[in-house]
């Protein structure tokens, strides 16, 4: 999934019902087959260049803004060369 972030959101969801799939879980899969069928040429390119290796990283929080269940979000992204390496949300 480090190549294809679009991708690691809906496969982590689906993933949690592998288990005990319903028809609603399998055309959920169907859809992301045809969306890689439909984005083959997209993707993350790592490339090796004469410039040294600069690291950056991002990141955000929102502390307790969930009115209801009083939860936080955060998120991060790290970059190498501009190539994002890493994400988590």
């Amino acid at each position: 999934m480090h190549s294809r972030p679009d991708l690691a959101f809906s496969v982590g969801i689906a993933s949690r019902f592998m288990e005990k799939p319903t028809v609603m879980h399998l055309k959920a899969v169907k859809q992301i087959i045809r969306y890689i069928q439909g984005s083959l040429n997209y993707g993350l390119m790592y490339t090796i260049g004469s410039d040294p290796e600069v690291l950056k990283g991002f990141s955000d929080s929102d502390l307790a803004s969930d009115l209801v269940g009083r939860r936080s979000t955060t998120g991060m992204a790290f970059y190498l060369n501009e190539c994002l390496i890493t994400w988590c949300s």
